[in-house]
């Protein structure tokens, strides 16, 4: 509050329980969801091994949506989110250079990197998945995931595969969309973890009740 005071900047609340008053906010997370919902059943139907589709990577696809959606211009006004905050006008050409999420990408080998060389035979490449723009880098930087140690690094020596030639996919099928549509639903939010029991049945971990003024009378 005191950085929005030295800033000019005003703050208004919505009612408990009336996100509607926040109109605004609320149209543009769901817009973001649906994005990052469409992200990840393309993976799956594209390119579904090596844990490609797993849905832990749901915070990549989340904000690789967010990245997108602040350089989409908007229909009326022609201006993007990131211009109406800062003021400045855009050339759009982050869009330009933008690629499919959680597409394959191959990762120059480190030593060519560095300028040095590697056997005659050996692979030049190694392949990776992508993972959006990284925020700490230049912009031109993507995150890739090592399909074998599942760790994510900035790279910027890559070449991408936004059509998903190089991998295997599976045939279209409403049973499999439906499913993965299913399972993302039930985890792209968040919830209090359930009871955890050990091998012998015994508790290990409750989660902390909600307070009396959220239980309804029955409860």
């Amino acid at each position: 509050r005191e950085d929005c005071e030295l800033k000019d900047q005003q703050q208004s609340f919505s009612g408990v329980g009336a996100k509607h008053q926040n109109a605004r906010a609320e149209r543009a997370i769901q817009t973001i969801m649906a994005m990052a919902r469409t992200y990840m059943i393309h993976v799956g139907l594209r390119w579904n091994e090596r844990g490609t589709d797993n849905l832990s990577l749901w915070p990549f696809a989340v904000r690789h949506a967010m990245w997108i959606y602040n350089r989409l211009p908007n229909v009326v006004t022609g201006l993007t989110p990131n211009e109406l905050l800062t003021r400045y006008s855009a050339d759009h050409t982050d869009l330009s250079r933008s690629h499919v999420w959680g597409c394959p990408v191959y990762v120059l080998d480190p030593k060519i990197q560095d300028g040095g060389k590697i056997p005659k035979w050996k692979r030049r490449a190694r392949l990776g998945q992508f993972m959006g723009f990284s925020e700490e880098h230049s912009s031109l930087v993507a995150l890739v995931r090592n399909l074998t140690t599942g760790k994510i690094s900035p790279q910027y020596h890559v070449v991408f595969d936004d059509r998903f030639h190089t991998v295997f996919g599976v045939d279209y099928d409403p049973d499999v969309v439906a499913r993965i549509d299913e399972e993302v639903w039930i985890d792209g939010h968040d919830y209090y973890a359930e009871e955890e029991f050990d091998s012998d049945g015994e508790l290990i971990y409750s989660p902390p009740p909600l307070e009396d003024c959220w239980l309804t009378e029955a409860e």
